[in-house]
């Protein structure tokens, strides 16, 4: 009877510790705008690297105009680059501020493929309300500084 007791108490107790099914769709909305997120980081760092490869040119023409005392003609270019570093520090300083959303399990294995998920990984303490509002926050920073990237690429095009 005890043994009974015990099981029947200790089950009760892990079935309120959980979280109610409100709180896991809403939590299963966060993890579907942390996802959107991730996508966008992952878009944005194809731009990105597809704007550096474009560097060195812009730079050496950048730095020919110059030389010419076409200084009117290098600026524009001059503040291509200046873009170009200015949105990558956006997205390194924005991937310091990712959080995961409890219970979330991320694959970290595309880490050791590149450059640019520089995520901490945090877990933070938060209502599942909270957490949709932080990682929606998170997603339309980074759907921003995406579409920076864009422009650039059509700017050097």
């Amino acid at each position: 009877m005890k043994n009974i007791l015990f099981t029947l108490l200790t089950g009760a107790i892990l079935c309120s510790c959980g979280p109610s099914k409100e709180e896991q769709r809403q939590l299963s909305e966060a993890v579907q705008y942390h996802q959107q997120a991730m996508n966008f980081e992952k878009e944005t760092i194809a731009l990105l690297k597809q704007v550096k490869q474009a560097v060195p040119s812009l730079q050496a023409r950048a730095d020919s105009l110059s030389r010419a005392g076409v200084d009117s003609l290098a600026l524009p270019i001059r503040a291509i680059l200046t873009e170009v570093e200015e949105t990558e520090k956006a997205l390194k300083a924005w991937g310091e501020t990712v959080v995961e959303v409890p219970g979330y399990e991320h694959d970290h294995s595309h880490d050791k493929e590149g450059e640019g998920h520089h995520h901490s990984h945090e877990r933070i303490e938060t209502t599942p309300e909270q957490m949709i509002a932080i990682q929606k926050d998170l997603r339309d920073k980074v759907e921003a500084i995406k579409n920076r990237a864009e422009e650039l690429v059509s700017k050097i095009k």
